[in-house]
């Protein structure tokens, strides 16, 4: 049976509303920057890359130094042109740890009250920073998670090993009692059940929830994937 779920933020439960190049595109206006918003999504997308790449020659290791300077970096990256660099970096920066930037999944009251009414401890596990802290101080649906193990945190990046053995020892169940979930199918499904965990895409939670909580048939649904 599941006793804990741990869910990854970005993505997940929290989603960049209306989209990162969006805000990027719409934030970087008051800078001096007008290109076309295709090109910038892609420069994001290159330079996003990059950095993971970066992180896994580092050996997924990770603080709140780096997590600042792979961000600076990537807006550095997706503006090369941006006459006030610093300055857009700033702003980029201090407006997604607000709630302006960012939206509630809409099914996750629901997947809290399940949760809840079945006596499943609730966790969020994400490759954030601190700014998480404070999303989770302005949404307080987001205050019924017990634990919140975050990466810069820790001092470990998904998919390193020992980023999910924090998190199944802040569990404080067996590893196969835990319910892993989230948008990303080597980060979120595949590691965790590499460490011995239950796991899932979100989406495919969504469709049939209680079919992985409901009962030892449920986590061999989540195991088969």
């Amino acid at each position: 049976m599941i006793r804990f779920m741990y869910f990854d933020a970005v993505g997940t439960i929290l989603h960049p509303t209306p989209s990162v190049s969006e805000i990027y595109q719409e934030r970087a206006r008051k800078y001096g920057y007008f290109g076309e918003l295709g090109q910038l999504k892609q420069r994001i997308r290159e330079a996003f890359t990059r950095q993971e790449i970066l992180d896994g020659k580092l050996g997924w290791k990770t603080d709140d130094r780096r997590e600042f300077e792979r961000w600076k970096d990537i807006v550095s990256e997706s503006f090369p042109e941006m006459p006030e660099l610093d300055a857009c970096f700033l702003d980029l920066y201090e407006a997604f740890g607000t709630p302006e930037v960012w939206s509630l999944d809409p099914d996750l009251e629901r997947w809290i009250d399940l949760a809840q009414s079945r006596n499943i401890g609730l966790g969020i596990a994400s490759n954030f920073d601190h700014r998480l802290r404070n999303l989770i101080n302005f949404f307080p649906q987001l205050k019924s998670f017990s634990e919140v193990v975050i990466s810069s945190e820790v001092g470990w990046r998904k998919p390193a090993s020992k980023f999910y053995e924090i998190a199944m020892r802040r569990a404080r169940v067996r590893p196969s009692q835990i319910l892993f979930l989230g948008d990303n199918f080597r980060f979120d499904v595949e590691m965790p059940r590499q460490a011995g965990m239950v796991s899932a895409l979100v989406g495919e939670f969504a469709a049939m929830p209680e079919a992985f909580l409901g009962s030892d048939n449920g986590a061999k649904v989540a195991l088969r994937g």
